[in-house]
């Protein structure tokens, strides 16, 4: 430990001599404890409120806390900290929200699974009379609608919902299996997405 000391100067002097004293008295300020009035004192620090004295060196304690990042994509972290700012637990909560805490959830869903639904296709005299084999075959243009770039995807003949094994869509069009198509009939589609 080191102590300054201010002594008079004398305005103009010409030389320093090493004049010894005795100290008459160390008294421990805030934070210290020990001193004296006579032979070797000693100082030492307080140690409180999470600080510890190693070699010297005066730091913060360790606390419960494993160093570390805490919270992710799927997990926000959690942290308890007590009265003097430190963290005295951390960890991680994964993150859980039910559909009903979300405001605009039924919106969402909605706009993520939308529906879109086909224009009718009404076969005329002319596409029966072309397609009256048992496979009859329509284009997408003829059709007005493609499915061919969708996932997912109902067809319907007549408002009946057709099973997939009842036709075949291909990138050009749609292959109706065992089905004579008459004047009047409705083809349509519902697609999601």
């Amino acid at each position: 430990m080191s102590f300054m000391m201010d002594l008079p100067i004398a305005q103009n002097f010409s030389s320093y001599a090493n004049d010894a004293g005795d100290i008459s008295s160390v008294t421990a300020g805030n934070g210290l404890s020990g001193g004296g009035v006579t032979g070797d004192v000693t100082l030492a620090v307080n140690v409180d409120r999470g600080l510890s004295i190693v070699a010297d060196n005066v730091g913060i304690a360790d606390t419960a806390v494993t160093a570390g990042s805490y919270g992710a994509a799927d997990s926000v972290s959690s942290f308890t900290v007590n009265t003097r700012g430190q963290l005295t637990a951390a960890g991680q909560t994964a993150i859980s929200i039910v559909a009903s805490q979300v405001s605009d959830f039924n919106t969402a869903v909605k706009d993520a699974i939308s529906m879109t639904h086909s224009s009718v296709y009404t076969v005329s005299t002319a596409a029966a009379t072309a397609n009256s084999g048992a496979n009859p075959e329509f284009s997408w243009a003829t059709l007005g609608f493609n499915l061919s770039d969708k996932d997912m995807y109902s067809v319907y003949l007549n408002r009946l919902l057709l099973r997939p094994t009842e036709y075949l869509v291909s990138s050009t069009g749609i292959t109706f299996d065992q089905f004579i198509l008459s004047e009047d009939d409705e083809i349509e589609a519902v697609m999601l997405g």
